[in-house]
């Protein structure tokens, strides 16, 4: 199975740790896994990664996701207007970098999972990015501390959890 596992930089911490060794389960289990880093400057934690594992390094700021303004719409209309152009102006920008991105790396995955679980990686799996047969996304801690955050993050995490059920 091609696995692709999406990560929002590499930086020292717990999330990457355990992407590390799900990586390692995953390529001796014989899956082909590919790590695709969206801050290719935040990399302190490559090494613990398998050699075996492809890598895609392609900088995707959370500010490429409409999402992370979800928030403004809590400001009334002036803040729906702004939320719903920015969304209309990322979601261009998201065509684009697809496009962009499936003809560079000419990859389909049969799997795809947001591991860091930060509004970049999130966007950039449930919007397919790159191509796959199915997207899996790791929830961290309970949902209703994520809307706490934003009502952002029920967006994404439902888009992803509905192409789960339809096979998308």
């Amino acid at each position: 199975m091609k696995i692709a596992m999406v990560f929002d930089g590499l930086q020292i911490g717990g999330v990457e740790r355990v992407g590390a060794d799900y990586a390692k389960m995953l390529c001796q289990m014989g899956h082909d896994v590919t790590i695709v880093n969206l801050k290719p400057k935040a990399n302190e934690m490559k090494k613990e990664f398998p050699e075996s594992c492809s890598w895609i390094e392609f900088y995707y700021s959370r500010k490429f996701a409409p999402e992370q303004y979800a928030q403004l719409v809590k400001k009334g209309f002036v803040g729906t207007c702004i939320y719903q152009l920015a969304e209309i102006l990322l979601s261009g920008f998201d065509l684009i970098l697809k496009t962009i991105l499936r003809v560079r790396y000419n990859l389909t995955f049969d799997l795809i999972i947001a591991f860091s679980g930060h509004f970049n990686d999130l966007n950039f799996v449930a919007n397919s990015l790159l191509k796959n047969q199915k997207k899996l996304c790791w929830l961290h801690g309970a949902l209703y501390s994520y809307l706490l955050i934003s009502d952002g993050y029920y967006r994404l995490y439902n888009r992803i959890k509905k192409s789960c059920r339809t096979g998308i």
